[in-house]
């Protein structure tokens, strides 16, 4: 039996619902799934179990399955952009708004990425001291990322008590407190969300009544374990 592996075309269709920014793209309606595919592809994907049809009321939606997300996992080799339409600048552009702020979080700078480090033209690390030690230039760098990171922390803090009213606990949206700290990046919310949320100073969760869901927090989301979370919880 043949092994199957998305062609092209369908790589790219998996790819967007993965980077989607929406739920309309993450689980769309089968009618409106893009790019579109032909009928014997996009059932391709269903009978090798890459999608799940999910009714809802009278539409049909499409989900990805966890075979889809280990396939994305360990296929590097997708060509986003020799495509016609939009779709693969909007795969990509969903891709990097959750790459990098994940990059920044776990404190890898982008351009390790890129470094060789095998053979003769790795780049050696300088180091001074102990094994190990950073240089002194290094460590007022690292310094001067936590200080900004605490400094970045109070600020959403007070933002968070401000918008609740003085309540030191309270429900935020996520547009709220971007709106009121506009000076700050999506990219350096996020990853500062993140991290808090992380190390337990605020939760994150979805609005589950959909009907709440305005377009303003579905733009202003974080997406948190590949689902969107609209609301922030400050604890303490």
């Amino acid at each position: 039996m043949m092994t199957f592996a998305p062609n092209p075309k369908q790589a790219l269709f998996l790819w967007k619902m993965i980077t989607g920014e929406t739920p309309e793209i993450r689980e769309p309606m089968k009618s409106k799934a893009r790019p579109e595919l032909k009928a014997g592809e996009r059932q391709s994907l269903l009978d090798h179990d890459y999608l799940d049809l999910v009714p809802c009321g009278r539409a049909t939606h499409l989900r990805l399955t966890d075979k889809a997300w280990a396939w994305a996992g360990q296929c590097a080799d997708i060509e986003l952009m020799k495509s016609r339409g939009p779709d693969g600048a909007v795969a990509l552009q969903g891709f990097l708004r959750r790459l990098i702020p994940y990059l920044q979080h776990q404190g890898i700078p982008l351009a390790d990425l890129y470094e060789d480090r095998g053979g003769d033209n790795a780049k050696p690390k300088k180091v001074s001291g102990a094994a190990g030690e950073c240089s002194p230039a290094g460590a007022k760098a690292t310094a001067k990322i936590k200080v900004d990171a605490q400094s970045l922390g109070d600020r959403i803090r007070d933002a968070c008590v401000a918008l609740s009213a003085g309540r030191p606990n309270g429900d935020i949206r996520l547009t709220s407190l971007r709106a009121r700290l506009p000076k700050v990046s999506q990219l350096e919310l996020d990853a500062a969300l993140l991290q808090m949320h992380e190390t337990g100073q605020i939760a994150l969760y979805r609005e589950d009544n959909s009907a709440d869901v305005t377009a303003e927090d579905e733009r202003d989301a974080l997406m948190v374990g590949g689902a969107p979370r609209h609301i922030l919880y400050l604890k303490g």
